[in-house]
């Protein structure tokens, strides 16, 4: 954006990082730092001649420090100490090229090897003869992948690659025998591995389970020892259970605690070793309950990309901050897969602008808690704000007939207040709170004589709760004829005339 004018009289900063210029002529210009880069924009991903724009999938700096980026145009390298991007595609009359341009996930196994999986196959790249080897379905050979289309890839501590497909299940491959063993679903089996689509794989730290996310089959865990499947469904009325069926992403963390992502359900913080979960969603300061990908930095912190933006939670103060479109991020539209932290602790995502670097450690989380002040009361339309003042008004009595009254509020944080968050009851008539969001506009109509406590609760944009909550006692009177002393003489009136 740019300066309303170039004479510049004042400029200070508020407690929040805001920069506030007052200019000449031209009022009061606000300045918000963002937080965040862009690493490399669209149009450096792009093939030669190529002007559509790329969907980023995945991203891997593999153990030599080259970064590798899975895109819906092909697989790009970032050549060492440049920032020159080398493309490789597919070749149909060229069998040693991709497989196919669509890349959806990229993995190094511990022999340094590097998987790349498309929408047509799986690769494997010689780095020496920087060619590719393809391995695809055959109806013919059983020891071939159940599908083409690759969606996730994992290791084993013993060396095993279990490769997850869209439509095909669960594949694993043995390096040895360089065949896939395809996990089939055996109905007669309870302890069988389902046949949905998956989602993603993760093992364990401890080596001991393999823990599978599905769609629409739940939270699936492998167990090494048993060799038995364990499957964790979404219970209507349970809140132990996982919060939704779609499971699209797995994190550990150091306490070996795992942080699932589901589609419509929420963040699942799930305890292996008790089968303990708890649920968090956009009720609790959540963006959005469509999680796409999570991963945790070097402060125990857990980023979480969704379906709307990027947030961060706490989990020691179970509390998160939230990052936007109008002053954070560049673009919201994240994909799955398209978030990477690197070895030194760098975060990658990849949205339509491009690619996004930065590093949690450089971020000052701000935990400022804001206010939230009333800004404006209308009665019958009438407004009485003015009279009344924002700061006295203790308590509102009102008579029989001005019962239709319109309150506004404001949390005061101004980096990105169109973000600002409300809830609100009126106690005597909302049996529970309701949620606001953006609006700061409350409003009652018809409302009949008696007491009632309105009470108003605010978050910033960042997802951080007010310090405190507003309360305001209303009184509406009843009407004279029906007030205590109006039935007294209607009694003295009856009892007389009898």
């Amino acid at each position: 954006c740019c300066l309303g004018n170039n004479i510049i009289h004042a400029v200070a900063c508020d407690k929040t990082g805001i920069i506030w210029l007052a200019t000449d002529c031209c009022g009061v210009n606000k300045f918000v730092p963002e937080r965040m880069e862009i690493a490399y924009r669209d149009s450096d991903l792009r093939s030669p001649n190529k002007l559509s724009q790329n969907r980023v999938w995945s991203f891997l700096e593999d153990s030599y420090g080259v970064l590798w980026i899975a895109t819906s145009d092909g697989l790009k390298q970032l050549l060492k100490d440049s920032d020159t991007f080398k493309h490789h595609s597919s070749d149909p009359a060229d069998a040693s090229t991709l497989s196919n341009n669509a890349v959806t996930i990229i993995f190094e196994d511990s022999r340094n090897q590097l998987w790349i999986g498309t929408e047509d196959g799986l690769n494997l790249y010689n780095r020496q003869e920087r060619i590719f080897k393809r391995f695809q379905f055959d109806p013919r050979n059983s020891g071939s992948l159940s599908d083409n289309a690759i969606v996730a890839i994992e290791e084993d501590h013993l060396g095993n690659l279990w490769v997850g497909t869209r439509i095909g299940g669960l594949n694993r491959y043995n390096p040895q025998s360089k065949k896939f063993e395809r996990i089939d679903h055996d109905p007669n089996n309870m302890s069988s591995m389902t046949n949905s689509s998956i989602m993603t794989i993760l093992e364990s730290s401890s080596h001991k389970s393999l823990w599978i996310g599905t769609f629409n089959s739940g939270l699936v865990e492998y167990d090494f020892a048993s060799q038995n499947f364990n499957h964790f469904l979404h219970e209507h009325g349970n809140s132990n259970s996982i919060s939704h069926n779609t499971v699209y992403s797995i994190y550990e963390d150091e306490q070996a605690v795992l942080w699932i992502g589901t589609n419509g359900g929420g963040l699942n913080k799930f305890i292996p070793q008790t089968r303990e979960n708890t649920t968090y969603t956009e009720t609790d300061g959540l963006l959005s309950n469509q999680i796409l990908n999570i991963i945790g930095d070097n402060n125990q912190n857990i980023w979480i990309s969704t379906s709307k933006g990027l947030c961060v939670f706490d989990p020691s103060e179970e509390r998160f901050i939230t990052f936007h479109l109008a002053n954070d991020l560049h673009s919201n539209l994240f994909d799955r897969g398209a978030f990477y932290k690197n070895k030194h602790g760098d975060f990658y995502y990849g949205t339509a602008e491009g690619i996004h670097k930065f590093n949690p450690d450089s971020l000052a989380f701000d935990y400022l808690q804001p206010s939230i002040v009333l800004t404006g009361l209308k009665v019958n339309s009438i407004s009485i704000m003015p009279y009344l003042g924002a700061n006295s008004l203790t308590k509102l009595n009102l008579r029989y007939d001005q019962n239709y009254f319109t309150f506004e509020f404001a949390v005061l944080d101004y980096r990105n207040p169109a973000e600002n968050k409300y809830k609100f009851r009126l106690n005597g008539v909302d049996e529970s709170w309701i949620d606001a969001r953006h609006d700061r506009t409350i409003k009652y109509s018809n409302m009949q004589p008696g007491h009632y406590t309105l009470e108003v609760k605010g978050r910033n944009a960042d997802g951080i709760g007010a310090q405190n909550s507003f309360s305001l006692p209303i009184r509406i009177t009843p009407p004279p004829w029906k007030t205590w002393w109006a039935y007294v003489l209607y009694f003295i009136a009856i009892t007389g005339i009898v």
